[in-house]
């Protein structure tokens, strides 16, 4: 427990904090413009949504953690179940609230093919789409996070379990299998080609984002116990400062050439998520994580509720990434003033979903009961 965390509650505003953050340079990120340059892998190798990631699982791990030790497992299997359930209900709405404005005024279906939420392909198959998307089969642009958070929602009890039984070599075995396997095109094993079928894998790897998944909810379920996976060490900062300013200056060094970047940059890669950028993401939330337990770290109120309804926030800030292109030519018009003005708005309305949801939870029973 650090001074971030309510005694009441039990619940660590520092970890709010952190998500509401990387909602917030999500949305920078995905917008786009002169200032992503500032937040798009900033620190070396490494984009919020490796946080997003590693926090939903260690977040996991926390809560249902302390469950697991209390011997209430089957609950836990509802719970995670009814979040899962939650997730899909959002990766439902999300492309109803995305088209509905297609089907009121189609003129605007150009815009919305340029943003890529759905292919030319797709458009002509109505029927493939609409199961391919409901089977996790159509990830397009933006459409990545939530399958891969509901998976891994459903399997992370079993997880939590093996943890519990002291088998979590057993999971990492498995997991950094599953990771390394997911680096050779199998499709292409197969003769499989999924854009001529209708299918969109996305950007991410689900077998190979696991890995930060089940890494935080080790992380979390230590922390249950009231454990500490990496102990505070001078040694482990030493080491993590010098690895940290050696990527970072790799990262930031496009004139350097040759065949050692060059393989740094090929493992560095992001979609299947490549073993040296895990090892800067480590040693990043390693050095995070101390700034933390050292209280260097800063506190929020609004970054901290962006945190506590993240799930709501990120849905929202997918629709507000959709809505930008039919403003972009207008607000670039204006410069770079413009283009300040309309990321301010954009930003501060994230604020919106999140204080909806709250008033929803407390006053309206049926989004209470079904957790939504």
């Amino acid at each position: 427990m650090n001074k971030y965390t309510d005694i009441k509650t039990g619940r660590d505003h520092s970890l709010d904090v952190l998500r509401g953050i990387i909602l917030v340079v999500m949305l920078v990120d995905h917008i786009g413009g002169p200032f992503r340059k500032f937040t798009f892998e900033s620190l070396g190798f490494v984009s919020v949504a490796e946080g997003f990631v590693y926090l939903s699982g260690l977040v996991f791990g926390l809560v249902y953690g302390k469950k697991v030790l209390n011997g209430s497992y089957k609950e836990i299997v509802n719970k995670a179940a009814k979040r899962s359930s939650v997730i899909y209900f959002y990766h439902l709405l999300l492309p109803l609230v995305l088209i509905l404005p297609v089907i009121i005024y189609p003129n605007l279906l150009q815009r919305v093919l340029d943003v890529q939420i759905i292919s030319e392909y797709n458009l002509g198959h109505p029927i493939k789409t609409i199961v391919h998307y409901l089977a996790f089969l159509l990830r397009p642009s933006q459409f990545g996070i939530l399958p891969m958070y509901c998976i891994y929602i459903s399997v992370a009890p079993f997880v939590l379990k093996a943890f519990n039984n002291g088998k979590a070599g057993v999971v990492f075995i498995i997991s950094i299998g599953m990771w390394f396997i997911s680096w050779f095109d199998w499709l292409n094993m197969f003769k499989i080609n999924p854009e001529s079928i209708g299918m969109d894998l996305g950007y991410f790897n689900i077998f190979s984002w696991q890995v930060l998944f089940f890494l935080g909810s080790y992380v979390g379920f230590a922390r249950a116990q009231g454990k500490e996976v990496v102990p505070k060490s001078k040694l482990f900062l030493l080491v993590s400062i010098i690895l940290f300013v050696v990527m970072f200056t790799i990262r930031h060094s496009p004139e350097m050439n040759g065949w050692v970047v060059d393989t740094v940059r090929y493992h560095t890669e992001r979609g299947d998520l490549g073993i040296l950028r895990i090892l800067n993401f480590v040693v990043l939330a390693f050095l995070v994580d101390y700034i933390i337990k050292s209280g260097w770290f800063f506190r929020s109120k609004w970054l901290g509720t962006l945190g506590q309804h993240s799930l709501q926030v990120f849905v929202f800030q997918v629709i507000l990434l959709f809505s930008y292109p039919l403003i972009r030519l207008k607000v670039e018009s204006y410069g770079l003033m413009g283009v300040l003005v309309a990321l301010g708005v954009y930003v501060a309305l994230l604020i919106v979903p999140a204080w909806s949801h709250e008033y929803a939870v407390k006053n309206i029973p049926f989004v209470k009961k079904y957790g939504l």
